[in-house]
């Protein structure tokens, strides 16, 4: 998924408080819509907020991570040819591991032989598609592991 591309402009505040840009600075360009993303990522912090009390107890974070590298197993199968949407609980654990880049991708590599991308549903074609997707992966999940996908117990 591409991006179009975020310039970043430098300001320089005069002692009058008027901005001014300062040209000695380059642009920064980034290829991710860092308003769209961060915005997903506080709206993710903002549900996990509501569950953190039973989150982090032992037996659900083993069961977290369980669900987690299942999912990763789907999305090495299907990628990168299948939206897969993860539940709130995959998500938390694959945003922890992605805080770790050069760990994320050695064990990527190591479990599934390839870098399993993570992209946060952004645009507006994959908002609409994200409730078909939400059903097809948990068909899938409970397909190959034979447990409902949606369930955390």
């Amino acid at each position: 998924m591409e991006y179009e591309p975020l310039t970043l402009k430098f300001l320089q505040q005069h002692s009058i408080g008027m901005n001014r840009e300062i040209n000695s600075v380059p642009t920064i360009e980034l290829s991710v819509d860092i308003g769209k993303t961060a915005h997903q990522l506080i709206s993710m912090l903002e549900k996990v907020s509501k569950f953190q009390d039973t989150l982090f107890q032992s037996a659900i974070l083993k069961q977290m991570i369980t669900r987690y590298y299942r999912f990763m197993q789907l999305k090495a199968i299907y990628l990168p040819n299948v939206l897969l949407v993860p539940t709130l609980d995959i998500e938390i654990i694959w945003q922890t591991h992605l805080l770790r880049p050069e760990i994320y991708r050695a064990d990527c590599i190591r479990l599934f032989r390839q870098v399993v991308d993570h992209s946060l549903v952004t645009t507006d074609i994959q908002q609409f598609l994200k409730k078909q997707a939400f059903i097809d992966t948990c068909h899938f999940y409970e397909e190959r592991f034979g447990e409902k996908y949606c369930e955390l117990a």
